[in-house]
């Protein structure tokens, strides 16, 4: 019984963390709070993507328009993404 009622207790943890995801592109725009990303596809349009910088978020180079990054981040249940970590390359 006790195993039963662990599983389902890390069952819910684990679906209450939010997902990490990455998102890669060219930097369009930067400031202090936020950051926007493009990604160009081949074949279909470009995707751009807005995410919250806070004081957690780790930034590995110097963020400057143009630059290639990949973007660490979660997804809040209001939709905002808040960056974990940002890579610049």
């Amino acid at each position: 019984m006790r195993g039963f009622l662990l599983a389902i207790i890390l069952t819910s943890v684990l679906l209450a963390a939010p997902a990490e995801l990455f998102f890669s592109g060219a930097v369009v725009s930067a400031s202090d709070t936020e950051i926007t990303v493009r990604r160009r596809a081949l074949v279909s349009n470009a995707t751009t993507k807005t995410f919250l910088i806070d004081a957690d978020t780790k930034i590995e180079g110097k963020l400057r328009i143009k630059a290639n990054v990949t973007v660490r981040y979660v997804t809040a249940e209001d939709g905002i993404s808040r960056a974990i970590g940002i890579i610049v390359r």
